[in-house]
């Protein structure tokens, strides 16, 4: 047991204490009252999560019983990555990250955006050699977060190791095509296409812009080429002797 000696409840068991505890009968008892939980945690039991109620987001849990872990996420469209981020000592249940942190920033980085969510592959790894890694997949943004909280909760033995857990999510977009074209005749498609070459490769807003009005050419011919070649003239017979 940790010298602090702090057991952090979870969230669920704090939800529970919270329903009113009825009789046989159905009816709400007028005097049980729900006996006190022990803030001690029990010698060799595993770690817990932070309850989000007590999440202070700026705080370092370094050193305090709890389950640790990183997240490293990316936003892939046709094989390219969009957005993504390290997110580094995470110490609330994966499904509270995931409802109160992670999805808004993947909301916010697919925003105004021709794309729909495809697929999501996770994996879970633990800094342990011994320890193979588990990969799991969803539909769209689909992922089974039970799951994960109950196998971090038995890889949070590793943690008194100095083992590091880490959760690595890819959330795959794909281009969705309307077939109406945008400017320069392109389709929305296209433009999609076009915003996640350029993105990938850092060119500028202007650069993107230019390439979206480029009119497209023929070989050989331009407006320019046209003006600029002179016409080309032949000489007139002369008329026979009379």
């Amino acid at each position: 047991m940790s010298e602090t000696g702090i057991d952090w409840p979870s969230d669920d068991a704090s939800d529970s204490q919270n329903c009113d505890l009825q009789t046989s009968d159905g009816e709400v008892s007028q005097h049980a009252t729900p006996a006190p939980r022990s803030r001690l945690r029990p010698a060799g039991s595993a770690l817990a999560f932070v309850p989000f109620a007590d999440w202070e987001p700026d705080r370092s849990y370094e050193g305090e019983p709890t389950i640790r872990y990183n997240v490293e996420w990316k936003l892939s469209v046709k094989n390219r990555d969009q957005a993504g981020e390290s997110e580094l000592g995470i110490v609330i249940s994966p499904h509270k990250f995931w409802k109160h942190v992670l999805r808004p920033k993947v909301t916010d980085a697919s925003a105004n955006k021709p794309w729909e969510a495809q697929t999501t592959k996770l994996i879970l790894s633990v800094t342990d050699y011994k320890t193979k890694n588990i990969t799991k997949r969803g539909q769209k943004l689909s992922v089974d977060w039970l799951f994960v909280e109950k196998q971090l909760q038995e890889w949070s033995k590793f943690l008194n190791d100095g083992k590091k857990i880490t959760i690595t999510i890819t959330f795959y977009y794909k281009c969705m095509d309307t077939g109406k074209p945008g400017r320069g005749g392109a389709t929305v498609n296209q433009q999609a296409d076009l915003e996640a070459r350029t993105a990938g490769l850092g060119r500028p807003t202007c650069i993107r812009t230019a390439l979206r009005r480029q009119p497209a050419r023929r070989l050989g011919t331009s407006p320019r080429s046209a003006a600029q070649t002179p016409a080309l003239t032949f000489p007139q017979p002369s008329p026979p002797p009379s």
